[in-house]
């Protein structure tokens, strides 16, 4: 993981093809169309509300997907959002490895204690890869309309002293980790 460059947003831009997925990735954050100036702009914008923007890369040197996580005021607390993989590098477990990645930069990155993200209330494979690295459901549901469809989603949170990353429990986490290759 590195920070997300302008020169990312081009790719990031053409893995978004609808206004679904759009949704899907960020919320109501952006309006269709979606294009590069509301990506530079989000780009530039990122530090001063305490977002952190990242690229998977690969060893050859292709993207394999981006993430941010957004940290509260006080510091404590880091909202995983906006992840989404390169459409070329789908299967043969990239996902897996992009989500390893971002929470393992999501608590070595930053000095939260606390992750929590929101996941499609039907997605139980991410449901389980996330249960998997210690994440358990907290009881929020949330509600999105999009394209005259409803999205539920849950949250997950992990704290840092429950997160498993290399099978084991990390409370001490002090270097961002790649995940398993």
């Amino acid at each position: 993981m590195r920070p997300t460059v302008p020169e990312d947003l081009p790719l990031i831009l053409g893995w978004i093809p609808t206004r679904s997925d759009m949704v899907l990735w960020s919320g109501s954050v952006f309006s269709w169309p979606l294009d590069l100036d509301q990506l530079r702009a989000d780009l530039e914008a990122a530090p001063g509300i305490g977002r952190a923007l990242w690229t998977a890369m690969r060893e050859e040197g292709t993207a394999l997907g981006c993430a941010s996580v957004i940290v509260s005021a006080d510091g404590a607390t880091g909202r995983l959002e906006r992840m989404l993989i390169n459409p070329l590098k789908r299967g043969g477990g990239q996902g897996h490895r992009l989500v390893y990645a971002s929470v393992a930069a999501a608590f070595t990155e930053t000095d939260i204690d606390l992750l929590t993200l929101a996941l499609a209330e039907h997605d139980r494979a991410a449901t389980h890869l996330y249960e998997h690295l210690g994440f358990r459901e907290t009881g929020i549901v949330f509600d999105q309309e999009t394209d005259g469809r409803t999205w539920r989603s849950v949250e997950l949170a992990c704290t840092r002293s429950d997160v498993i990353l290399d099978g084991m429990r990390r409370d001490d986490l002090t270097t961002a980790g790649e995940g398993p290759r």
